[in-house]
């Protein structure tokens, strides 16, 4: 393939890709923190979490749908901008917001902080 027609396709795909990783963080990063701060102060808030896992999820393939060709593509090209490491960097906003939603659906939070079978746990781990 021609360096030109490469370079043409990286620049196409790139700004796609980057788009991406702004929608994860402004629109999941803080879909799942607010779900987490509802779930955790509900009766049962790991029953609520998960609900929101299967919620976030669904929602999560209708958005990516549209990036998939040209997150593909850089992936193919092992193009440096889209690895693993650096993608998880830039998501920060997410990361927080999905670990406290999963903290909430494993039962490590509850309403009143760490749960207390949590903090046992922590305890006989130390012991």
């Amino acid at each position: 393939m021609d360096n030109q027609l490469i370079q043409e396709a990286v620049n196409k795909a790139l700004p796609r890709a980057l788009k991406y990783t702004e929608t994860i963080n402004n629109l999941f990063g803080a879909l799942s923190f607010t779900l987490a701060l509802g779930s955790v102060s509900t009766e049962a808030p790991q029953f609520y979490a998960w609900l929101s896992f299967v919620f976030i999820f669904s929602l999560w393939f209708s958005v990516f749908d549209p990036y998939r060709k040209s997150l593909n593509l850089l992936k193919v090209m092992r193009y440096e901008e889209i690895s693993r490491w650096k993608m998880l960097k830039r998501s920060k906003p997410f990361m927080i917001g999905w670990t406290f939603l999963g903290a909430v659906a494993l039962g490590v939070l509850d309403k009143n902080g760490f749960s207390s079978s949590f903090i046992g746990l922590i305890e006989r781990t130390i012991s």
